[in-house]
Formats: C-alpha cells, sequence, structure tokens
C-alpha cells in the first residue's frame, strides 16, 4: 500500500482548515468517517473547539451515529496518547484531547431527529408542546395513526356533503387501502400541505349523451352490417349492448359503472366488405374512437375532481392531526423537524442560543439530507438577524461553522425526500469549499477498475443523472493471489419468463458460491494478536465472507430455495427481506385465517402448514365429503371428529373468538407455541434461522403492542404494510461472527458496509410504477388509480417521475458494486430490450466484452441428484424389536393409532423455561435479583440530555429499565469477539445495543459488565481451550413437559470438557451474595445440564455463573477484582 494517498492533499485540508466551510465529495469506500474523526481531533486539538460540547455531528441513521461518536472517542484517546492517523500531537494539544474524550457525551452527535429534539427542549413552551412531549410515530415508520384513521374514514364515508365523491371513487376502483397509502406519504410532508393547500371541487355531470351521440348513426345501420366482418361482431358484441344498458340506465352510478368496462374503440374489419354494404368503415371507426374518448373524458373528469375533493378532506384532517400531536405532545418524527424549523425561524433568542451553543456543525452522509433538514441547518449556523430570509439559499453563514461530507451517487432515499438536486444546490452555494476523496481502501483494483468503466457511462455521461462522475482510486496494491480478474459477470440475456429467470440466476448463483467456499477463494482477512496487535494477510474464503446482495424483495425466493437446494447456510438479516421469507409468511397467513375466516386462501394454506399437518389427501378427503372451507363449518357426514381438518379448525375457531379479549402479543405467542412451530423447525436444515423468524413475529407483535397497536385485524395491516410500503428500507444490520453462514440484505441495508466476496442478483427487474403522490411546484398531485382516479398533470409528472426512478436505481446499483472488497459477482440475467432494458442487460453490454470481466453463461456443475429431493440433514432411526426390522411400515390402522397416542402425550405436554424451573425449585435469597427486580440505581433516565439515538425513549418503569440493561449486557455478550476481545468493540457494540434498547445512557454501565464478563477466567478459558458456542437454544421433552431456553455460553475445552457459562446481572457485593445466588440459581443450572444431557448424550463437566458487575467479576463462588 502506498504510503501516502493521491488524495492526501484534499484530506490534510478536510483535517486542517476550519475556516472555511467545506462541501466534501466522498467517494465509495474512500474513508469520509475517517476524514471526519480527524478533522474533529484536529479541532480539540488546536483549540478551535473551546470545549467538545460546542460540536454538533449529525449523520442519518442512529447507529451511524454510535459508530460516529465512537469512533470520535478512539481518535480523541490516540491523540491524547500523542499520535492519530499519522499526526503527532504536543502535550498541551494531548490534554485537550484527553479532557474532550472524558466530555464526549457533551456532544450533540446524533440524527437530525435527535438534534430536532434537543432544540424543542431548548423551549417546548415557545413551540406550542408541553414540556413532556415525546415521539409517539408508530412502528416501521408509518406516521398515520390507527385508530384516528378509522374515525376520519367513518366520518368521510357518512359525510353527506362529499357523499357524491366517495360514491364515484369507490365505483371508479377506489380501495380505502390506496386512500390511506396516499394519506401516510402526504403525513411525512404534511407542512407542504399548510402552503400549497388543495381544494375541493365540483362533481361533473355523469351523463352519457357525448358517448352515445356518436353511436347513433352507427347503430342506425345496424341491419347493413357486413355479415362475417370481424368490426361487425365487435359493434353486435359490445358496442350494441353496451348502448343499450346505458340508454336504460336510470342512476348516473349505473352509467359510471358501465364506461368503466367497455372498450368502444376498434379498427378491425374489412373495408371492401363494408364498401359493399354501402357503408363507410372510416366513418364507424372514427365514430367509435370518438365515443371512447367521450367515455375516457367524462371517466376522467370524474376522476380528477373525486381524487382533488377526497385528498382535500385527507389534507384538512392531516393537518388537524398534526395540530392535535403538537397539543398532546405525542410527536412523529416529521413534526419533530417541522416544529424545531419553525421555532428556529420565529424565535430569535432560541436560534441565537443554539447558534452560539454549537459553532460547528457538521453534516455526514449528506446526500440523504433533504430541504427541511438543510434548511434547519442552515437556520442553526447562520447570522439570521431579526428575521431568517424566507429562502435557505439566502442565509448568510459564516466560513467554517457547517462542514458537509457526502456521495451523489450514493444517494439512494428518494422516498425519504433525499434529492439530489439539494446536494447540487449546496455544492454551488460552497464552490470556493468543494473538494473531494477519490481514494478507495475498500475494494481490489479490479473491481474498481469496472466500476469505473461502467459508472463513467451510467452515470457520467447521462446529463440527466446531475452527477460528474469522479473515478475511484484504489489504495490497495493489488488483488488477491491468483485472481487477475475480480468481476464475474453470470448468465447474459435469455428469452424466459421473469420467474424462469429468476430461478436461472438464483441457480447460477448458488453455485458461485459452492465454489467459493469449495475452491477457497483468497480474501484478505485481519489476524488479531494476543498482545493486541494485528496483522492482514490473504485465507480461504468461508461462507460468512459471502453476502448477496439484493434490490428487491421479489427474487428472495428463488435465492432461498438455489442455496437450500444446495445445502448453503444462510442468514436473511435485512428487516424488510425477513417479512418476506416463507416462515414469517406463513405464521402472517395462519394469523389472516384466525382473524378472517372468510379468507378461503389463506385458510387453506395455514392448515397445509406443519403446524395443523393437514395433508393433501386429508383436504381432499374433507371436501370430497362435503366439508367447507370455513372454521365455523360443520364436521360433514361420515368424517370422524377427530379428523386432521376438523381438529385444525376447532383449533383456528378458538382462537378465532379470544381474539377480541387477548392482546394480540399473547395471541401471537400462544399460536407459536401451541402449534409447536419453534420445536418444527429441526426439520429445516437451519433451524436456527427458522425459529428466529418466529422470535422475530412475536417481537414485533410485542413492539406493536406496546406502541400502542391493539387488535389482531390492525396487527396484520400493519405486517402488510412493512411488506408491501419499503417501511424498513433503513435497516439494522448485527453480523454474527460465530455463524459461518451467507448474509442476505437489501441494497440499502447494505449502506457503508463492506463484504469479502459480493453477490449482486435481481438486477432484471424494472421496478414498480407505485407512486401515490408527486410533488409539482404548486402542490401535491394525487393517484389513486392508474388512468382514471388521478389530478390533472400526473401524467407528465409521472414520467419526470419514472426518469428520476431510473436514475436512482443506477445510484443503487454503484452502491451494490462498491460494496465489493476482494470478489464481485453480479448476475446479468435479463431479457433482451431494445429500449434501454434493466440494469442487467445495461451492465452485461458495458462489461462482458471489456475484458474487465470474466462471464459465465451457465453454472459450472448442476446438482449431484437433479430433480432428486435434497437429503434431509438427519437420521430417524427405528429401534428393531420385537421382530421388526427398521424397513418395516405399520399398516394405517396401526400408524393412526401410534400418531394419536403421540398427538395426545404433545397436547398434555407443558411448555415450561429453565427460568421457571429455578423459579419453582429457587430458595429465596436475602436480597432480590436484577432479573427479577432491577436495581435500584437505573431508575428512569433523564429526559433532558442523552437524545444521541435520534428520538427521545419512551418513560420506562424501574423494572422494565432494568431489564432493558440486562438485554443489552447480553446482545453484547453474543456479538463480542470472544476469542480476543477489545475494549474499543465493546464499547461499540454497547453503544448500538443501548442505542437499539433505548437506554442509551446506560452505555457505560453496559460496557463495564460486559467487559467484566468477557474477561472472567472461566470464559477467556473457555474461548482459549477450544470450542464455545453462544446463545444455544434447547428444546427437550422430559416425559412430562418440555423444557426451553437458551444457554448464554457452551464450551468445549481443550481436554474434552463440557462447561457451561450463564450470565447475570443481578447485584451481588460479596462473597455470601454470591453462594446465596448459587443457591438460587442451581435448579436452573440442573435444568440446563439435563436438557443438555439428553441432547448430547453427556451431562456437561461443570456449571458455572459469572456475574457480570461493573468493575467486579463473581463466578460461581468464586470473586476476584479486575484493575
Amino acid at each position: 500500500m502506498n504510503s501516502a494517498p493521491q488524495d492526501q492533499s484534499a484530506r490534510d485540508r478536510v483535517r486542517t482548515s476550519h475556516a472555511e466551510t467545506l462541501f466534501v465529495e466522498a467517494g465509495a469506500g474512500t474513508g469520509k468517517t475517517t476524514a471526519l474523526v480527524a478533522r474533529v481531533v484536529h479541532m480539540v486539538a488546536t483549540g478551535h473547539l473551546q470545549h467538545v460540547g460546542e460540536l454538533a455531528a449529525i449523520t442519518f441513521t442512529e447507529n451511524a451515529a454510535s459508530e460516529l461518536r465512537s469512533r470520535i472517542r478512539e481518535g480523541l484517546e490516540d491523540a491524547a496518547r500523542g499520535e492519530h492517523r499519522g499526526t503527532t500531537y504536543e502535550p498541551q494539544e494531548r490534554d485537550c484531547c484527553r479532557t474532550a474524550a472524558a466530555a464526549l457525551d457533551d456532544a450533540a452527535i446524533g440524527t437530525l431527529h435527535g438534534t430536532a429534539i434537543r432544540i424543542l427542549q431548548e423551549a417546548p413552551l415557545e413551540a406550542g408542546l408541553p414540556p413532556g412531549f415525546a415521539v409517539a410515530s408508530a412502528t416501521g415508520g408509518d406516521e398515520l395513526d390507527d385508530d384516528a384513521w378509522e374515525d376520519f374514514l367513518a366520518d368521510l364515508l357518512a359525510d353527506p356533503a362529499v357523499a357524491d365523491h366517495v360514491t364515484a371513487a369507490f365505483t371508479l376502483g377506489l380501495s380505502t387501502s390506496a386512500l390511506r397509502g396516499t394519506a401516510a406519504t402526504l403525513a411525512g410532508a404534511w407542512d407542504r400541505l399548510r402552503s400549497q393547500p388543495l381544494r375541493e371541487r365540483p362533481l361533473p355531470p355523469v351523463e352519457a349523451g357525448d358517448v352515445l351521440a356518436p353511436l347513433r348513426a352507427v347503430l342506425a345501420a345496424a341491419d347493413r352490417w357486413p355479415e362475417g366482418d370481424k368490426l361487425t361482431t365487435h359493434l353486435r358484441e359490445v358496442v350494441h349492448p353496451f348502448a343499450q344498458a346505458v340508454s336504460a340506465a336510470t342512476d348516473r352510478w349505473d352509467v359510471l359503472a358501465l364506461l368503466g368496462d367497455v372498450k368502444l374503440s376498434s379498427s378491425g374489419g374489412r373495408k371492401p366488405a363494408w364498401q359493399q354494404a354501402g357503408l363507410d368503415k372510416a366513418e364507424v371507426v372514427d365514430a367509435l374512437a370518438h365515443a371512447q374518448r367521450a367515455v375516457e373524458d367524462l371517466r376522467s373528469a370524474v376522476g380528477a375532481a373525486t381524487t382533488k375533493t377526497l385528498t382535500a378532506r385527507v389534507q384538512d384532517w392531516l393537518l388537524a392531526e398534526a395540530d392535535r400531536r403538537r397539543e398532546l405532545g405525542a410527536l412523529s418524527f416529521h413534526d419533530l423537524l417541522v416544529l424545531a424549523r419553525d421555532l428556529l425561524r420565529r424565535n430569535r433568542d432560541v436560534r441565537e442560543r443554539l447558534h452560539a451553543q454549537w459553532p460547528v456543525l457538521l453534516i455526514d452522509e449528506f446526500q440523504d439530507t433533504d430541504p427541511l433538514q438543510v434548511e434547519i441547518a442552515c437556520l442553526l449556523a447562520g447570522d439570521c438577524g431579526e428575521e431568517p430570509p424566507e429562502q435557505w439559499q439566502e442565509i448568510p453563514v459564516a466560513p467554517g461553522r457547517l462542514f458537509f461530507v457526502g456521495d451523489a451517487k450514493q444517494s439512494i432515499y428518494r422516498f425519504r425526500g433525499a434529492d439530489v438536486a439539494t446536494f447540487t444546490a449546496v455544492g454551488d452555494l460552497h464552490e470556493r469549499g468543494r473538494t473531494g476523496l477519490a481514494v478507495n481502501f475498500r475494494s481490489v483494483p479490479g473491481v474498481l477498475e469496472a466500476a469505473n468503466h461502467a459508472f463513467r457511462t451510467l452515470i457520467g455521461a447521462d446529463p440527466a443523472a446531475g452527477i460528474a462522475y469522479a473515478d475511484l482510486h484504489p489504495a490497495r496494491d493489488g488483488g488477491a493471489d491468483g485472481v487477475d480478474v475480480p468481476v464475474l459477470l453470470l448468465g447474459g440475456d435469455r428469452d424466459v419468463p421473469a420467474g424462469a429467470l429468476r430461478d436461472l440466476e438464483a441457480e447460477h448463483v448458488a453455485d458461485v458460491i459452492a465454489r467459493a467456499k469449495a475452491e477457497g477463494w483468497p480474501v484478505e482477512a485481519s489476524t488479531r494478536h494476543p498482545d493486541g496487535t494485528s496483522t492482514r494477510g490473504q485465507r480461504p474464503a468461508q461462507y460468512r465472507d459471502v453476502t448477496v446482495l439484493l434490490p428487491t424483495r421479489t427474487p428472495l425466493a428463488s435465492i432461498e430455495r438455489a442455496l437450500e437446494g444446495r445445502d448453503i447456510p444462510y442468514r436473511v438479516e435485512s428487516r424488510s427481506l425477513v417479512w418476506s421469507t416463507d416462515a414469517v409468511r406463513a405464521v402472517l397467513a395462519l394469523l389472516q385465517a384466525v382473524d378472517s375466516p372468510a379468507d378461503q386462501v389463506a385458510l387453506l394454506a395455514a392448515l397445509r402448514q406443519p403446524g395443523l399437518a393437514c395433508s393433501d389427501v386429508d383436504l381432499v378427503g374433507w371436501r370430497a365429503a362435503g366439508g367447507r372451507w370455513s372454521i365455523h363449518a360443520a364436521v360433514p357426514e361420515g368424517i370422524d371428529e377427530q379428523h386432521p381438518v376438523a381438529a385444525a379448525l376447532r383449533t383456528l375457531r378458538r382462537w378465532h373468538e379470544q381474539r377480541w379479549w387477548v392482546p394480540v402479543n399473547q395471541l401471537v405467542e400462544e399460536v407459536v407455541r401451541e402449534l409447536r412451530l419453534v420445536e418444527l423447525t429441526a426439520s429445516q436444515r437451519r433451524p436456527r434461522d427458522h425459529w428466529r423468524r418466529l422470535r422475530f413475529v412475536v417481537d414485533q407483535a410485542r413492539e406493536w403492542c406496546d406502541r400502542g397497536g391493539s387488535g389482531l385485524t390492525g396487527f396484520l395491516s400493519w405486517t402488510v404494510r412493512q411488506q408491501q410500503d419499503s417501511a424498513d428500507l433503513v435497516e439494522t444490520v448485527v453480523p454474527e461472527p460465530d455463524d459461518d453462514a451467507v448474509r442476505i440484505l437489501t441494497v440499502h441495508g447494505s449502506k457503508g458496509l463492506e463484504f469479502p466476496v459480493t453477490v449482486v442478483a435481481g438486477l432484471n427487474g424494472s421496478g414498480r410504477d407505485d407512486a401515490t403522490v408527486l410533488w409539482a411546484p404548486d402542490g401535491p398531485l394525487v393517484r389513486f388509480r392508474a388512468d382514471v382516479l388521478e389530478m390533472p398533470g400526473w401524467r407528465q409528472a409521472s414520467q419526470d417521475e419514472k426518469a428520476e426512478s431510473e436514475q436512482e436505481a443506477i445510484r443503487l446499483l454503484y452502491v451494490a458494486l462498491t460494496r465489493a472488497q476482494d470478489h464481485l459477482v453480479v448476475g446479468c440475467y435479463h431479457k433482451p430490450s431494445r429500449t434501454g432494458g434493466s440494469r442487467a442487460q445495461k451492465l452485461w453490454e458495458l462489461l462482458a466484452d471489456s475484458g474487465l470481466a470474466r462471464c459465465e453463461s451457465e453454472p459450472r456443475a448442476q446438482r449431484a441428484a437433479q430433480g432428486t429431493a435434497p437429503a434431509t440433514p438427519f437420521q430417524v432411526l427405528v429401534p428393531e424389536d420385537e421382530g421388526r426390522t427398521a424397513r418395516d411400515l405399520p399398516d394405517r390402522a396401526e400408524f393412526l393409532e401410534q400418531r394419536a397416542a403421540l398427538l395426545a402425550a404433545l397436547h398434555a405436554a407443558v411448555a415450561t423455561s429453565a427460568t421457571a424451573v429455578r423459579q419453582a425449585t429457587a430458595v429465596p435469597t436475602s436480597g432480590p435479583s436484577r432479573e427479577e427486580e432491577p436495581a435500584k440505581e437505573h431508575d428512569a433516565p433523564d429526559t433532558t440530555a442523552g437524545d444521541e439515538a435520534g428520538v427521545r425513549p419512551p418513560r420506562r418503569t424501574t423494572r422494565r429499565r432494568g431489564a432493558a440493561v440486562g438485554t443489552a449486557v447480553h446482545r453484547v455478550l453474543e456479538l463480542a469477539d470472544l476469542r480476543s476481545p477489545s475494549r474499543e468493540e465493546v464499547r461499540r457494540l454497547a453503544e448500538a445495543v443501548c442505542a437499539a434498547e433505548q437506554v442509551p445512557d446506560s452505555t457505560g454501565e453496559v460496557e463495564q459488565r460486559a467487559w467484566s464478563a468477557l474477561t472472567a477466567p472461566v470464559v477467556r478459558d473457555a474461548a482459549d481451550g477450544g470450542r464455545t458456542w453462544r446463545e444455544v437454544y434447547l428444546v427437550v421433552d422430559d416425559g412430562q413437559r418440555y423444557l426451553e431456553g437458551y444457554v448464554d455460553l457452551l464450551a468445549e475445552t481443550s481436554t474434552g470438557e463440557l462447561v457451561v457459562v450463564d450470565y447475570k446481572t443481578d447485584r451481588v457485593r460479596s462473597a455470601a451474595d454470591v453462594a446465596a445466588k448459587e443457591q438460587h440459581y442451581a435448579g436452573q443450572l440442573d435444568a440446563y445440564a439435563d436438557a443438555l444431557a439428553r441432547v448430547l448424550g453427556r451431562r456437561p463437566d461443570d456449571t458455572r455463573l459469572v456475574f457480570a458487575q461493573p468493575g467486579e467479576q463473581w463466578v460461581h463462588g468464586h470473586a476476584g477484582t479486575t484493575t
């Protein structure tokens, strides 16, 4: 690697030039966060920042903010020791850095929403808020309150003033889901409705006179129409019946409905045949076309008036809801930004106070910022005087107060308001401070050469992109050993249906991944040594080094099937993809059958699931006997009451009757538990992933209830929005280093990450034209249904929207390709097109013959057993007793008898946990367990600070807060590097996990507790001596009940001993406390030991409790103090 990168002068400018406003365009992998941290450290060291609390740093997500805080702290600590990133600091400068590191919590490092909270907390009354305001946005980012929406919808449907508009809308095909989707989109920009309000529009007369007039002459000559002619057939079968029906209709809504079901125009028929009949075919065709235009004009006029009126009603309700939320102090995320902006504009005292408090404002990921957020930044940094200018571009900002860093090529959040034009406008405004980082430290040269070659054309040569493409230059000297061309293109053009194309590509992707592992593709990796140093070198690729990136959820099912077919372990990490997995969709279908008995598709899907276990034979037999697909259906004659379908329908009916009286999360847990869905995952290749997906559904139901959701119908509607509305594109992705599995993420979820082997698939799709709101200069344009229920001007605006969407798709491709470190594999299967084509086709055409990529049109190897079912990952052994061999099968009567006995035993069993066993057998101790009763020092957090996570956490009871801290400690211990733990890694994990658990002010305690446990002698011995497994899930049947639980740490030492380690966050202060706790938890440890003995065939040699205490270690009766 070169001693200094080519862009070192730009990096020096970023680090040292504090008196100018810099606008830094940093390409992918160029180390922008490193450069930003170097700037902050230098500001502190040189005294440009007198106190670190004068710093405000804004980034896009809570996790990015947490990482940035950790990186700044690490940089300050390095500088305090004398050197940071090659820059040496003098003793006085070191002291400044040491002081700043200790006081870093005073810095405002967080998301813009977190900054908005700080602004509003400065003067809540002046902002029209109660002092105790909080964020009450629904889970998943939907700004609408379900109950409030239902009330509005009921009022709208009952309002006589718009009764005709509502009737017309539903006649033309309006759905309430489309209306809600539009409302949710407008809610994310409700302030623009205030400045550009819509007005209701009268409904035009619904009369068919203009439609029938041109048809009269044609119909009058019906007896002369030439027989056997195609046009005659159309007139007799379509036009004549339509004209009769419309003429006879007495209700205008019947007329409107008839207009929607007809296509009058036609150019078929033979001109000579009409001439022989004495008629002019051209006149007939023109008359039909005229009538068709009249139909479309009337439908469009009615649709436009209806759409505008209903949208105006939605607008009025949204503005009233915003006022209601403000008065209650229960704000949405968008409310935070609007109210903060308004407060800064109206209140000079608050504006000037914050202007003085934060003399330096750094904005990271600036390409993801919208105009409203830019306005807030300018109001904070600008010298506005008595009244700020109306336009943010006109606000004067002193040099050095603002710092922007971002990459327009990675702007992929248009759906959240991010705008390349805004990025460009700010760059032009600060042209003198524009600089760029172009040296990439992530990828091997071959990957960058291919990316540069492609995007010079796809971005740089496209004037509509509005971006000047700058090449990325490699910092790495070369690629992996023996790999001359690290880019591999798969497929090419295939003239097959889209579904088949996805399957072909998925099979090829799975083949390449299998080869990457089998052939040991070389990847660069860092090895950490016991003395704390690390070295980099090459090693063979493992499955965990491979990541599959998908632009949408569509290819996921094909990818999963292909990986499972080759027995390749994988893990779906992105939340928006998890919603689309088969396991999650199966549970939701089952819940849908419980909630909506009339949904026969969901009912049949539920019956065929393993939990209800109705075979196709059972279903056919039920139907053949006259059984109905209804949970209320009577058992037909000839079918036994214990028939699988009858039993399953009774179970669903019981849950259907309970759904009104049982909380949703409790009902979901009961369904999962009673149907033994977790236990059934043992039949899957990757049980761990399948039961985690089940837990995901349970956790989402619990969170939805915690945020105020109620009713199974509401929960299912919310889950549909999660699957359809891209609700979770800003995602948290936490790798699991102990799991050798391929990772599957969305491209959005991969932002900011890097992967040794990157596979990009699913590029053939063209995307969906599903926008419902577009913003024109004079206000919103809305479409409820294409070509019918849309405002005037929609079609032209939609063409502009389509062009911008296509440009964003190219930027998404740039993000995907630049995640690769050592190897890049791109699926380029596509249907050939002469009009532009898909991203897959564009890449193939640009790179296939460039010499910068290898090409494979087919997989190298096919499955070993083509067309056969894959082997199961386990064997069922049948004992040979009573003269029967393992090959013998019982007859059906014997099988049914055995099955009935097993089911009876199954339903008689009761599930329990190791904790429940402990509670049933424990001897009371002198003090409370933290896991049962949180320590008193964990009171509710101070809501005046600690908002780096972006939103104010909800108020917690002491018990709930204690549980959150315990959960955070266990999560850090699950994710930390067990063999070579570092304090910095533990600190970063603690910050991220505490932000997720909404206890950011407990980060220090969680870090200390986790570090104490990681450095405990028993844990170190376990990690250093042999194999380890963390968070081991157990389900064991002891004959009377099911025991399920998680073993925190299971270790096999170098001598072959099996050790169980259980982490506890109980408060202990003495050896006597530890002895009491040992007795208290004896039942739980025995339960774990018994369970492992049943599963593994051997009992653990030792079980240890590790009490994670800040500054102390207490290990199962052995105490020791750490430094």
